[in-house]
C-alpha cells in the first residue's frame, strides 16, 4: 500500500509540474482521466485515443536497493503531434 501510495504521490506530481510550463502550448489531462487508467488492461494506443492526447508519459516503478521511477513520453497513435 504504501509503494501505491507513492506511485500516486509521483502521477500527482508530474501532471502539476507538466501542467505549468506553457499552458498555452502544452495541455496536460487531469488527474482524475488519468487514474481512471490506473488498472486498466488497454494499450497505450486505446488509451491515447480516448483521451485524445498526441503524447503520453509512462512510468514504472523498480523495487531493488531503492525506489526508482522511470517516464518516457510515448508518441500516442492516430494523433499527430503539436
Amino acid at each position: 500500500m504504501k509503494k501505491e501510495y507513492l506511485a500516486d504521490g509521483l502521477t500527482d506530481e508530474v501532471i502539476a509540474c507538466l501542467g505549468q510550463i506553457d499552458p498555452l502550448h502544452l495541455q496536460v489531462i487531469g488527474r482524475t482521466s488519468v487514474m481512471s487508467y490506473k488498472r486498466t488492461s488497454k494499450s497505450l494506443t486505446e488509451i491515447g485515443r480516448e483521451l485524445g492526447a498526441a503524447f503520453l508519459v509512462e512510468s514504472s516503478k523498480n523495487v531493488g536497493w531503492g525506489e526508482t521511477t522511470a517516464c518516457a513520453w510515448r508518441p500516442a497513435a492516430g494523433k499527430a503531434a503539436p
